[in-house]
């Protein structure tokens, strides 16, 4: 915004000079001739003096005058700027009007247009939210009664084959009521429903948790999780939250690192705490690196299904760690596996700033 009040200014500073120069050209061009030799030697000394005593005021006016113009030209521009930031950041709530609404120019119009479409795009959002949160709840009464079903059938039947085939339905029934768990958080985060009583807490508790409870579960399936390195930092945020997130990324890597290969979960504390998870798998396409924290998102839709994938884990991540101020990239290690990091601020006095770096690779 400050080159639109530059370049603002500066045309009308420009344009005043040129009509004070042309003004004063053609005063002294029609000023009257003195009539003798004697009166012209001595106005001549003194006429640069008069000169500049008179046009030093005149430019400082104009300069001031331009200065004005401009700001009152650009800073409306700089509050429906801030509004459209704070928007876009994810203030649903952010309006223009309070500061520009009573303007009746274009830049009013275009603040009340603004605010039009931000209400119109809270109002869709809003719905979408609650029909998923509605949905998921509503499927979550017949799933449970389908389960009780099959475990009551599960004690009347015999036939080993129909066993095998209850198994089945059994299977599906618990990755159904996973993937209605998953969809209620993501619905939770983006209402910030699971935000509101942070509290500071030690964050490499959480890891060594989440890598001992994946490394029980990985055992079984000839895989393994081990901590490199886990230093003791501080975070404030919601402490589910955060372990949720952990807890999808690291199980996302357990799922696509090959057999017998072991997942590193490093944790290294600092300005901020960074956190990696790297696999030995196959990897992601570097052009999809952004997409796998979309909802949904199946780099391989037979592969994801039979590893147990809902879409939905990296996604819960992406958001649980933006809500607390942080990022989560992915890349390929050169060596081959995906290796994802997140970066979380760390509690500070208050008269210090950790600010996150920018990521090579942005989701």
């Amino acid at each position: 915004m400050r080159r639109i009040f530059l370049r603002f200014f500066f045309t009308m500073l420009g344009a005043m000079v040129f009509a004070f120069i042309v003004v004063l050209g053609l005063t002294f061009w029609l000023m009257p001739t003195p009539p003798s030799a004697e009166l012209r030697d001595v106005i001549r000394p003194i006429a640069g003096l008069i000169i500049l005593i008179r046009t030093v005021p005149g430019l400082i006016c104009m300069a001031a005058v331009c200065y004005v113009l401009a700001r009152q030209m650009a800073r409306p521009l700089e509050h429906l700027r801030t509004a459209i930031r704070r928007f876009s950041a994810g203030d649903l709530q952010q309006r223009a009007s309070p500061a520009l609404g009573r303007r009746r120019d274009e830049i009013g119009q275009l603040a009340r247009d603004f605010d039009a479409m931000a209400e119109r795009i809270a109002a869709l959002l809003s719905a979408q939210q609650r029909l998923l949160r509605d949905i998921s709840h509503e499927l979550r009464s017949p799933l449970a009664r389908q389960q009780i079903a099959i475990g009551l059938l599960r004690e009347r039947i015999e036939d080993a084959k129909s066993i095998n085939t209850i198994d089945r339905i059994e299977l599906e029934a618990e990755r159904l009521d996973n993937l209605i768990a998953e969809l209620l958080t993501l619905a939770r985060l983006d209402n910030d429903s699971e935000h509101d009583a942070r509290t500071s807490f030690d964050l490499a508790e959480i890891v060594r948790s989440v890598v001992a409870d994946a490394n029980y579960e990985a055992t079984r399936r000839n895989r393994s999780v081990r901590l490199l390195d886990c230093q003791p930092c501080r975070i404030d945020g919601t402490c589910a939250v955060i372990r949720r997130a952990i807890d999808n990324v690291v199980r996302n890597a357990v799922r696509h690192t090959a057999d017998g290969s072991t997942v590193d979960v490093t944790l290294e504390s600092g300005a901020v705490a960074r956190l990696r998870v790297r696999d030995h798998g196959p990897g992601v396409p570097d052009d999809t690196l952004g997409d796998i924290f979309r909802p949904f998102y199946r780099l391989d839709d037979a592969r994801d299904r039979n590893a147990g994938g809902t879409g939905i884990g990296l996604a819960i991540a992406h958001r649980a760690v933006h809500h607390h101020g942080g990022q989560i990239t992915a890349r390929n290690a050169p060596t081959g596996g995906l290796e994802v990091e997140i970066l979380l601020p760390t509690c500070r006095p208050a008269d210090e700033t950790h600010e996150i770096p920018t990521p090579p690779v942005e989701p």
